[in-house]
């Protein structure tokens, strides 16, 4: 199956929204939504079918001035189905030089967007022209995306933190500490919305979007929400995002930051590198975060991450895996499984997870939510479920779901990290994935008796919902349990108060504490109890190596490292 992009589905929903009224019927864009719903009612080659298009060109003849990207394509789509080359033209000509929310029109003429329908045009010495003059937009378009990248990145005073981090700037111990904690060169940004460019490998390359608060105060230090979109088996990587990410099921995320004052980020995903499965993209929104804090004056411990459907999933799964960069998760019909590794419950008691589920979702079956529900109240985890009746699994593009997106901001504006929590609680069966905050796993052995402590949370799913031949949603009988455990795991249990850590492990062999000034007194000797015994007992010394390292690999001014302790269980 050809990967579907992820604009495209955007540029499906901008007209309606699953059956709900967007606009009046004798509107412009009424009637344009009218025409185009009749195109795909009738056969091409049918005389309904010119029709049809006489509904375009009427359309056009009563708003000359309000033709929309959209309406440019498909006036020229059905002119080209037609053979009608002087009206195509008429209408891709300026399709070209066109710039909307929807990005720049020179995509429907050269590219992967370019439909067949226009090859009847090829041998018409207008295309020629036609094409040569979307290449020269192309090459523009891209070097204005540069020059805001370049911009979006650009600090006062850049020499400055270069030389931080080579360590040439003379700073040593807490004078070094306390000059990485400030952020104080920050630039104001000359627009609010940016496309940046993303590496995702030496031959593949994405993009995400920056959606900044209204005067943006780069003095301030904001709030941050990552979104992440579902559908990750058919969507596509892009060069570049344009205005488009805000609509449609996205809408409520800008509606409601703009009256919190919070910074959207919204990366893309593909099949291949995402946050659910496999496990080769689940790296990409700790890296995008790291980028954004460097341009951005971003406060560490309001930093939150959102999705639906499959980005849920994501959320979920950074809740679970990789929590440190984050105060908290939210999902919007959640799929809640840690799909490339085992789905440990208690790593939840770290930081916390909200989330939104319905009561006619095929992706996962509300009895199962209500499992989890109870589950996790057992578990004494810090999550909620909020249970909407008689809305299916898309449900952020129904208006009711706005309701939703306001607990999402009511939340972050009441919850902030606590960077140094006095107790850690760590599982894993992948030590990539091994540390939340301050503690870490190293090394596991996997082969040693589990402690009685370490244990695995699991629960039966007997009915499923889905959608049979007539697509109706139906209830199925079902035999599955919630999570799988394709390897085994360690855990460590940790605690520390008066520069003295307790420590439990079970089936690890290697584990780390990353010291930070805030938790202990650096001119003491600090002690490490490992399962009862002594294991260390002397002063942690500050590192200034160690301590660039970690900022260089985090960027979090908060939650800054100055050493670590390495114990061998």
């Amino acid at each position: 199956m050809r990967k579907y992009s992820l604009f495209l589905f955007f540029w499906s929903l901008t007209l309606g929204t699953f059956g709900q009224v967007v606009s009046d019927s004798l509107s412009y864009a009424g009637r344009l939504q009218s025409a185009i719903e009749a195109a795909a009612e009738v056969e091409e080659d049918s005389v309904a079918y010119r029709n049809v298009f006489a509904l375009f060109e009427d359309l056009y003849a009563d708003y000359p001035d309000s033709v929309s990207i959209r309406g440019y394509y498909e006036a020229g789509l059905l002119a080209c189905k037609l053979r009608e080359a002087d009206r195509a033209f008429h209408y891709l000509d300026p399709l070209v030089d066109t710039e909307s929310s929807y990005g720049p029109g020179f995509i429907f003429i050269i590219g992967e967007y370019q439909d067949e329908a226009f090859g009847v045009l090829v041998s018409d010495p207008r295309w020629k022209t036609l094409v040569e003059k979307a290449r020269k937009n192309k090459t523009d378009f891209y070097r204005s995306l540069k020059a805001q990248r370049t911009e979006f990145f650009m600090r006062a005073s850049e020499e400055k933190s270069a030389a931080i981090f080579a360590g040439s700037a003379r700073l040593k111990g807490e004078a070094l500490y306390k000059a990485l904690q400030v952020a104080k060169d920050y630039l104001p940004k000359r627009q609010r919305n940016y496309s940046i460019s993303f590496t995702v490998s030496d031959t593949l390359a994405s993009s995400y979007f920056v959606r900044l608060p209204k005067e943006y105060n780069p003095a301030k230090a904001y709030p941050l929400l990552i979104c992440l979109h579902g559908a990750v088996r058919y969507t596509a990587l892009e060069d570049f995002v344009a205005d488009w990410i805000m609509e449609g099921h996205n809408r409520f995320y800008v509606s409601e930051a703009e009256k919190a004052g919070v910074i959207l980020v919204f990366p893309l995903a593909d099949k291949q590198f995402n946050w659910m499965y496999p496990d080769d993209g689940f790296y990409m929104v700790p890296a995008i975060l790291k980028e954004v804090k460097q341009a951005l004056h971003v406060d560490d411990d309001r930093v939150f991450v959102c999705g639906h459907s499959n980005g849920a999933t994501g959320a979920f799964s950074y809740w679970m895996k990789q929590p440190s960069p984050f105060a908290g998760c939210f999902g919007l019909n959640t799929y809640p499984k840690v799909w490339e590794a085992g789905t440990y419950l208690l790593n939840g008691k770290n930081r916390f997870f909200v989330n939104f589920s319905t009561d006619q979702d095929y992706y996962y079956p509300p009895q199962a939510n209500d499992r989890l529900d109870t589950l996790t109240r057992q578990l004494g985890l810090d999550y909620s479920d909020h249970r909407y009746e008689g809305y299916p699994h898309w449900f952020p593009q129904f208006d009711a779901s706005e309701a939703a997106f306001r607990i999402i901001f009511e939340e972050m504006g009441k919850r902030r990290r606590n960077p140094f929590p006095c107790e850690i609680y760590r599982e894993t069966d992948d030590v990539k994935y091994g540390q939340t905050d301050w503690l870490e796993i190293a090394e596991l052995d996997t082969l040693s008796s589990r402690a009685s402590w370490h244990k695995t949370y699991n629960f039966p799913i007997t009915t499923w919902l889905a959608y049979n031949d007539k697509e109706e949603l139906v209830s199925e009988q079902v035999n599955k349990k919630a999570f799988d455990f394709p390897r085994a795991s360690g855990a460590v249990k940790a605690e520390y108060a008066k520069n003295v850590f307790r420590v439990q492990t079970s089936c690890v062999d290697v584990f780390r504490l990353y010291i930070s000034p805030e938790m202990v007194d650096m001119n003491k000797k600090v002690k490490v109890y490992v399962n009862g015994k002594l294991k260390f007992k002397r002063k942690v010394k500050w590192d200034d190596a160690f301590l660039r390292q970690t900022f260089r690999r985090y960027y979090d001014r908060r939650q800054l490292w100055v050493n670590c302790i390495e114990i061998k269980v």
